[in-house]
């Protein structure tokens, strides 16, 4: 997960685009953290289930990052910052 250029596991871009894991749903993260998909804001998990017309989601598992080839749910991000602020 970390980029063999920043040497973060963050994007150096100044907004985070993210997708579901087939890419059908796109959001941009925005500088509070909420999400922005469409006509939906907020948090990870509301704006996953408004886009599925679900009433509920997960975000940390329906929400992916792309590294080159690899998506990966934005729970190894999480996993990640985690397992580094423990050191």
């Amino acid at each position: 997960m970390i980029s063999k250029a920043t040497g973060s596991a963050f994007p150096s871009t100044p907004f985070w685009k993210t997708s579901c894991s087939r890419g059908k749903h796109l959001a941009i993260v925005r500088a509070d953290g909420s999400l922005k998909s469409g006509d939906h804001t907020g948090s990870i998990h509301k704006v996953g289930a408004l886009v599925q017309g679900q009433e509920a989601c997960n975000g940390w598992t329906f929400w992916h990052t792309q590294n080159g080839p690899t998506k990966s749910p934005i729970d190894e991000l999480r996993k990640e910052v985690r397992s580094r602020l423990q050191a």
